[in-house]
C-alpha cells in the first residue's frame, strides 16, 4: 500500500512538473512578442583569434515605428586574380546603418533604410519571430526565472533560416516580463552567440 501511494505522489510530482514546462514555453512566446520600448541585439562570431561584432537597437517610436540603429563587422577577403593577390589594407570592416521598421496589418516591412543594408532578417532584429516550441527544445531546465535548453533546429527557434549545430538557449525573465536571452551556437568552425536585451 505505502508503495502504491508513493507511486502515486511521484506520478503527480512528474504530471505538475511538465504541466509547468508546457505553460512556460507559451508564456516565454507570449513574453518575447510583447511590445518592448528597446531591444538591443548583440552578435559575437569568434574563431580564435578572430572575433566580430554587430549591435542592433531597435526602439519604439511614439508613431508605433520601430527605428533601428545598427553596425556589425565583415572579415575582409584576399581576393584572387589570375595567380595575383590582393591583400585588404585592413583585416576587418565595419559597417553601420539605420532603418524606419512599420507594421501593416501584421506584416512588418523598412519604410526608409540608410548606410549599409543591415545583415540580418528583421524579425532576428527583433525578437518577434523567437518561437520556444517544446519539441524543438531538449534538456530543459527552468529555474528562479532562469530557462535553458539545447536547441534542435535553429530556424525553428529564431523564427527564419539559421545555419548551426550544437545550439542552446538561455533566457532569463520575471512574471511580467522577459530579461533576455541568449542563443549560441556553431557554425562553419564559429562560435555565434546572439544575445536580446528587452526594455519593457
Amino acid at each position: 500500500m505505502k508503495k502504491k501511494i508513493i507511486l502515486i505522489v511521484l506520478a503527480l510530482i512528474v504530471c505538475l512538473s511538465l504541466c509547468g514546462c508546457n505553460k512556460m514555453f507559451g508564456r516565454l512566446d507570449d513574453l518575447c512578442k510583447d511590445p518592448h520600448e528597446n531591444v538591443k541585439l548583440t552578435v559575437n562570431v569568434t574563431d580564435g583569434n578572430v572575433e566580430l561584432k554587430g549591435t542592433y537597437t531597435a526602439v519604439k517610436q511614439a508613431d508605433d515605428s520601430v527605428s533601428v540603429q545598427y553596425s556589425y563587422q565583415v572579415l575582409n577577403e584576399i581576393i584572387t586574380d589570375n595567380g595575383s593577390y590582393e591583400v585588404p589594407d585592413e583585416r576587418i570592416t565595419t559597417y553601420s546603418g539605420s532603418m524606419k521598421i512599420t507594421s501593416v496589418d501584421g506584416v512588418t516591412q523598412v519604410e526608409t533604410q540608410d548606410g549599409a543594408k543591415p545583415n540580418l532578417d528583421l524579425t532576428q532584429i527583433t525578437a518577434v519571430a523567437l518561437n520556444f516550441n517544446k519539441s524543438n527544445l531538449d534538456k530543459v531546465e527552468d529555474k528562479d526565472g532562469v530557462f535553458s535548453a539545447n536547441v534542435k533546429d535553429l530556424s525553428k527557434l529564431m523564427g527564419s533560416d539559421t545555419e548551426g549545430q550544437n545550439g542552446r538557449v538561455v533566457a532569463k525573465y520575471t512574471e511580467d516580463a522577459i530579461q533576455s536571452v541568449e542563443i549560441s551556437f556553431e557554425r562553419s568552425g564559429y562560435q555565434v552567440v546572439f544575445t536580446y536585451d528587452f526594455t519593457a
